[in-house]
């Protein structure tokens, strides 16, 4: 089965089993309104009936029952103005509510009308792997390869393009890279593109690498939908900041979601829905361990009902504002509230409000938008503009944090300090520019052998400092170990001249320094070291003693 059918009978079942709940549903409405009839004169409220029926006209609509959701509507709309004003209902009033109620019953009983849905689409389940195609010929191809798998990228190389017709994986690259020898092998490059989209359902950037940068080869190159174009002898840093450009890190992480709605169904519905567009996501009903699940969860938005038990969605978000590691935290509220009032108040509290019954394709794309934009501020305010790693005083809290987790859950932490070497003689001799290419290598490098739940941080200058949680200085000297020979095997090129780099680095692990400032002192010590003794090495603080 595949999951595009899986969702549709997820969805199917959920349908299901809210049409098989109508009947219960609405007969407890019914006897609350009976319960609030016998107690009319006693001052009781009946903000629990107005709920039932706003969360009904929401799900019903959801759901399919179009009819139903309408009717429910309606009598929400005549419930509002005495929940607002509190006023109680008189006799009058009660009858009227039960005689709509009736109506409510017998549109229960049609069959939904669930509307024809596009298939969803994938936001943020991409691959970490950077899976590039290049087709190239000459004894150059292995040599780009080889630095471009330096640079973390996986590389299919392919000698001439028709090799990739037959050879093609069916997985969809990244990029795909084609060595034109001539400018007339720009229209075959283009039907070879074209040819992978066909197998592959997707059309990758390409990028061309040619002899000649005349103005016809270029425009030639445009016209065939490259994204990038580079004349040889290429310059393979330039190629890399290039790939770079065209192959956002940013969405390695699918994004994470936290539903907040007491109609347990309706959050599972939008749970489902989330998901299948490649989104994490969990949903809570009860709103009182909304900051729990805040802690354990750690989601990048919180999509709440604007109604909930006991309290308001507004009253919740502003909750979750009071603590500060939750505040620039996106909040989008769901209702079929109407009132445009009520939206403008609730948007001073959250950051979207959607309407009910939400398209699928809209819940997505307001999710997906949303959370962009939230990670794209995160990283302005808490990230190295040049690398775009963690700042120092980002890195420093998260170490903080982490030692903290690690001290409650008993595992080993270690941290490295990374220092380039000889760094002040690359930008003396090659300039300033070219000292930036090799900070980016390490930091890309870095990002891309190193776990997602590892922290990477440009301390300063030339220097890094890694989180590695639940790790011991043992494993975490492998790590680095085959970090530093990756990247002594970079070559840089500037004004035609080649040059390489190396790193040194020191370790510290929480088993011998639990507090912060010990374990980052210790790190700099082991760091000094491996400087003193010749650099391009690896050192680890133990108990007072550096050793390798």
């Amino acid at each position: 089965m595949s999951e595009e059918e899986n969702f549709k009978q997820q969805l199917a079942k959920l349908r299901e089993e809210f049409r098989a709940s109508l009947t219960s549903r609405i007969d407890q409405i019914v006897a609350a309104v009976d319960h609030l009839a016998g107690a009319a004169d006693t001052g009781i409220e009946f903000e629990p009936v107005f709920r039932e029926i706003h969360t009904l006209a929401g799900s019903a609509g959801t759901f399919g029952f179009h009819r139903l959701s309408d009717q429910a509507r309606q009598l929400e709309l005549i419930l509002k103005p005495m929940l607002n004003t509190g006023e109680l209902p008189d006799v009058k009033f009660i009858d009227h509510l039960r005689s709509e109620l009736q109506k409510l019953a017998g549109l229960s009983q049609e069959k939904s009308e669930p509307r024809e849905r596009p298939s969803i689409p994938l936001v943020s389940a991409q691959s970490k792997e950077r899976l590039l195609y290049l087709v190239a010929g000459g004894g150059w191809q292995q040599g780009v390869s080889l630095q471009l798998k330096h640079n973390g990228f996986r590389v299919v190389s392919f000698a001439d393009m028709d090799s990739v017709r037959t050879g093609i994986l069916r997985r969809t690259p990244r990029a795909v890279i084609i060595d034109l020898e001539l400018p007339e092998e720009v229209d075959a490059a283009v039907e070879l593109i074209t040819s992978i989209g066909r197998q592959l359902d997707t059309i990758a950037p390409l990028v061309f690498l040619a002899n000649l940068g005349v103005w016809e080869c270029r425009l030639a190159a445009v016209r065939a939908g490259a994204v990038g174009f580079l004349v040889k002898p290429l310059d393979m840093q330039e190629l890399v900041d290039m790939l770079d450009r065209i192959i956002p890190r940013e969405q390695y992480e699918p994004n994470r979601v936290l539903v907040v709605d007491d109609a347990v169904d309706l959050a599972q519905y939008y749970a489902l829905v989330l998901r299948q567009a490649g989104m994490q996501c969990e949903t809570l009903s009860d709103p009182s361990e909304i900051l729990e699940k805040m802690e354990s969860f750690k989601p990048e938005l919180v999509l709440m009902d604007l109604y909930l038990p006991g309290l308001s969605g507004m009253e919740a978000a502003q909750v979750i504002r009071q603590h500060q590691a939750y505040f620039g935290t996106p909040i989008v509220f769901l209702s079929i509230e109407w009132d445009q009032d009520v939206q403008i108040r609730t948007l001073q509290q959250g950051d979207d409000f959607l309407k009910k019954p939400v398209l699928e394709e809209y819940l997505v794309s307001a999710v997906d938008s949303r959370i962009k934009r939230a990670r794209a501020l995160w990283r302005l305010m808490y990230h190295d503009s040049l690398t775009g790693l963690l700042n120092q005083i980002t890195l420093k809290l998260r170490l903080e944090a982490e030692l903290a987790r690690s001290r409650r859950q008993g595992e080993p932490l270690s941290f490295v300090m990374l220092d380039i070497d000889r760094f002040k003689l690359v930008n003396g001799s090659f300039g300033h520019s070219a000292g930036d290419r090799v900070l980016k290598s390490l930091a890309r490098l870095l990002q891309e052998r190193l776990r997602l739940t590892d922290l990477i941080g440009r301390y300063s200058g030339e220097e890094f400092g890694v989180i590695l949680p639940e790790t011991d200085s043992a494993a975490a000297l492998r790590i680095i170990q085959g970090i530093a020979s990756r990247f002594a095997a970079i070559r840089y090129q500037h004004d035609g001249r080649n040059f390489t780099c190396s790193f040194s680095a020191g370790i510290a692990c929480s088993q011998f320094f639990p507090q912060e400032g010990q374990l980052i002192n210790a790190a700099e010590k082991a760091l000094y070291q491996a400087k003193v003794r010749g650099r391009d090495r690896v050192l680890i603080a133990q108990d007072g003693a550096i050793v390798e």
